[in-house]
């Protein structure tokens, strides 16, 4: 037995392999410890080898969990009968990964369940990506004529897709650092030769069954095909099934989406949180209200991919805005959709054979809901916002009907058991239920009808396990019995009977049970295959209810939490009025979020330079600014009174401090990688968010860092731009295309009040000290630190053990930490050039420099 074992696993290394023997799943060597320690199972042995297993009435949820833990899962089923003189004969079923599995247990119905393949040729990269569980099957090429530019594509594209398991052609993953620190993605080293596109074009072609993929959006000889057969092939191997629901195919183009890099979809927390990782505290936990699957991953498609077209906004504006000013029609829809169930993976079983009965009994009950929304729409006026011409309703209606007339009301999953099919559909089935329900009541009708042919009053029929049926003659009546009797048995008072007919009876009703059963599966494997024709229309459809949902869910969160529609324009500016930050506001008091406003571009200066203390408010304007522009960009109405939008190519958010480790980049390196690619990639669409440039280095350095980013962004890019930063020095820049806007702070006495509030104006100074006061520092410390600012010079390498009598001493510093004023102008005055500055700057300069120097005395 386990030789048998060790040669079909030899075929399946990177898998846990459960093999099947009896009623249990077992594992076997670093399978059964592997699984031991994910599944919380007792090790045993088997000829010195590690052991363990599962029942296999409850393995789904084993598999379940190991799947959820990144592993590869190959089902070994015993596929014949032993003859006595070899082993059961098994084989590999099935191969369950976490990017290829299809069965809802193993899925979040809310998000989609991404394979990704990733290729480079010829200084492109071409990315796949598909869900078998829908069918959504898209494939990009993107620019990559360097290591670092390719490295940033994989890692926005899968932040972006956030894929289970990721298929890369060696000598990628060899070069890509991005690749082998993803947590929680199984990635699969693929040989170069697989990735070719002449061979991924035909796969694709014979799969779509269409001699040309013009009509998908893909030109001849497109890169992007170079990943296709290696996708295609992936899911026909791991099911052992032709994959026949992949028809949602779409070439994607990046210059339709806005750009959002891996640090942008982060330090925005449009998905997940910064913190923890979750949903909750994300843009997606405040608009998610959601009442279908297909709508949910949608929204979690189109809060990654905000498009760029104006005119799609437009309409998508104008549909939420339909049912906005329609409650009551809105009311209808969200209570209409609950009753649609998940369409797409619906059709995704079909297509892989695997849809059981109550699957289809979902589908007929999802068009019934879709129709019941179809003919709603009309009496208010806005057919136009669902179904359309390219859904063929009339063979949908007639798919429900076969549905409805083939099945039971919620029929069972399991088909092995019975109850499938409604009465009086089939006339054989009805027969051998009415003989397997009946069998008592048949049987006494032949007995009298053998009474009455023999004259034998007291014939019984009788049953035991030995004999089966049998009539029973008592000795006083054996005169009269029949020539055809055939004699089983006697007895000392009877004789025991059966009759050609009885023998013929018996036979039946033993098989009536198991033939009706037999029957059902026929006339559902028959309904399932007539159901599997309408894949292309049932996935539409799907897409149509999840744009409705979408749709309908917008206008909702838009009446509840007071959001107002957008105006979009394809002028780079952005004018927003009382605008608030969704996720703050959604977790504060109603009414107690402080509003902003912000203009930049148009009749404003194009870059904000915002100064003042932590605590204040700066990360909160720049995000919410942000946010509303990406929101703006997916079709929502936005939290504000009112927001004019020029179209964003990209939006970038720089902000906050963070490491990467696993990488071995410092937190001051990962902020100047993320400075890089910004000042490298953004253009005058753009708009940029960055916050405290700078800071994780000195002073003096930040300081020069974050003047000419400054510089740069004005100078070469031009985008929009809300720069946050600590170094009110920077706002000496005096450039026109500059505004300056400062976060109002109030004074009363020695205490401070941040008000949130945004206002036209300059910092000066940081309040650093003021904000650890009231982080809860000792006075002395905060004492210590006060009159370090009054006497800059004193900390020095000598004046630091001073600073902090009584306290564990840090090792001796090489040098000054801070400059005193004299060193600062000095330092200034080596770098300005004169020529450069206009009278007025110069006259400023000049008495800045003074106020300086007194200060430091």
């Amino acid at each position: 037995m386990l030789s048998q074992y060790r040669e079909i696993k030899e075929k399946y290394r990177d898998a846990i392999l459960l093999y099947r023997l009896g009623d249990f799943y077992e594992m076997f060597g670093n399978d059964a410890r592997d699984g031991s320690r994910i599944l919380g199972l007792t090790l045993t042995q088997r000829q010195g080898m590690p052991m363990c297993g599962v029942p296999h009435h409850a393995a789904q949820t084993y598999i379940g969990r190991l799947l959820k833990a990144g592993r590869k899962v190959a089902l070994c089923e015993q596929t014949g009968v032993a003859d006595g003189k070899t082993l059961t004969p098994r084989e590999v079923v099935e191969v369950l990964s976490p990017g290829t599995v299809y069965d809802q247990d193993f899925l979040d119905s809310g998000s989609n369940n991404y394979l990704m393949a990733i290729g480079v040729a010829h200084g492109t990269c071409s990315i796949g990506w598909v869900d078998a569980s829908t069918g959504e099957l898209t494939f990009a090429a993107f620019p990559a004529a360097d290591h670092q530019q390719l490295e940033g594509v994989i890692a926005r594209e899968i932040a972006r897709r956030g894929p289970r398991e990721v298929l890369v052609q060696e000598s990628v993953l060899e070069e890509q650092g991005v690749l082998q620190n993803q947590s929680g993605i199984v990635v699969n080293r693929i040989p170069d030769w697989v990735f070719d596109r002449e061979r991924g074009e035909q796969r694709l072609q014979e799969v779509l069954q269409v001699a040309s993929l013009q009509g998908f959006g893909f030109h001849r000889d497109d890169p992007a095909l170079l990943t296709a057969a290696v996708l295609l092939e992936y899911l026909e191997e791991n099911a052992h099934r032709v994959v026949g629901h992949l028809h949602g195919v779409t070439r994607f183009h990046d210059e339709d989406v806005v750009a959002l890099d891996e640090a942008t979809l982060r330090n925005l927390e449009i998905l997940r949180n910064m913190h923890e990782g979750t949903v909750d505290f994300s843009l997606l936990e405040v608009l998610d209200e959601t009442q279908t699957p297909m709508g949910a991953r949608l929204l979690r498609r189109r809060l990654v991919a905000p498009i760029r077209s104006l005119t799609k906004i437009t309409q998508r504006l104008d549909q939420v805005a339909s049912l906005y000013h329609n409650q009551s029609l809105l009311q209808d829809l969200r209570r209409l959709l609950p009753d649609c169930h998940d369409l797409e993976r619906l059709a995704g079983r079909l297509g892989v054979e695997k849809a059981h009965p109550r699957d289809i009994w979902s589908i007929a009950a999802t068009i019934h809901a879709a129709e019941r929304i179809r003919t709603l729409l009309p009496v208010h006026g806005l057919a136009g916002i669902f179904g359309g011409e390219h859904i063929p309703w009339e063979a949908l209606i007639a798919l429900r009907d076969t549905i409805w007339k083939t099945l039971q009301d919620e029929p069972p999953v399991a088909t092995d058991q019975g109850g499938i099919i409604r009465d009086g559909f089939d006339a054989d089935l009805d027969a051998l239920r009415s003989l397997h329900t009946n069998s008592q009541a048949i049987l006494e009708a032949y007995l009298q009808e053998q009474r009455e042919e023999t004259g034998i009053n007291t014939l019984k029929v009788r049953y035991n396990r030995m004999l089966g049926h049998f009539f029973e003659v008592p000795r006083s009546q054996e005169r009269n019995v029949p020539e055809y009797y055939i004699r089983r048995q006697s007895l000392a008072q009877a004789d025991r009977f059966t009759t050609p007919r009885l023998s013929e009876l018996e036979i039946e009703i033993n098989n009536a049970g198991a033939g009706a059963i037999a029957r059902e599966q026929e006339l559902f494997t028959a309904l399932r295959k007539h159901v599997t024709q309408c894949i292309r229309e049932l996935i539409a459809l799907a897409g149509e209810l999840g744009r409705l949902d979408v749709t309908a869910t917008l206008a909702g969160v838009a009446t509840r939490r007071g959001y107002q529609r957008p105006q979009i324009s394809e002028n780079a500016h952005v004018h927003i009025r009382e605008g608030r930050h969704p996720v703050v506001e959604a977790h504060l008091p109603a009414g107690s979020f402080v509003t902003n406003d912000i203009t930049v571009g148009s009749d404003a200066p194009p870059f904000a330079l915002i100064t003042g203390p932590n605590m204040a408010g700066k990360s909160t304007v720049l995000r919410q600014t942000a946010l509303i522009v990406l929101m703006t960009q997916i079709g929502s109405f936005v939290p504000a009174q009112e927001a004019v939008i020029g179209i964003a190519d990209r939006i970038y958010c720089r902000v906050g401090a963070s490491d990467n480790i696993s990488r071995g980049e410092s937190t001051f390196l990962v902020e100047m990688n993320e400075t890089s690619n910004i000042l490298r990639n953004a253009t005058s669409q753009s708009l940029v968010i960055m916050d405290e440039v700078g800071r994780g280095t000195s002073t003096q350095d930040g300081l020069a860092i974050a003047r000419a980013v400054c510089e740069y962004l004005l100078d070469t890019v031009a985008s929009r731009t809300l720069f946050a930063t600590h170094y009110h020095e920077l706002t000496t820049m005096d450039d026109q295309r500059c505004q300056f806007l400062t976060m109002q702070v109030l004074h009363q006495d020695e205490n401070i009040h941040f008000m949130k509030k945004l206002i036209t104006g300059k910092a000066d100074r940081s309040y650093g000290v003021d904000v650890a006061r009231m982080a809860g520092l000792p006075d002395r410390v905060i004492q210590r630190a006060r009159d370090l600012i009054e006497h800059p010079i004193e900390l020095t390498a000598s004046a630091v053990p001073k600073a902090v009598e009584g306290i564990r001493q840090p090792p001796k510093l090489s040098e000054p930490q801070l400059f005193g004023p004299e060193e600062m102008v000095l330092q200034e005055i080596r770098n300005v050039t004169p020529d450069d500055l206009t009278p007025r700057a110069a006259i400023d300069l000049l008495y800045r420099w003074k106020e300086d120097l007194s200060r430091g005395k």
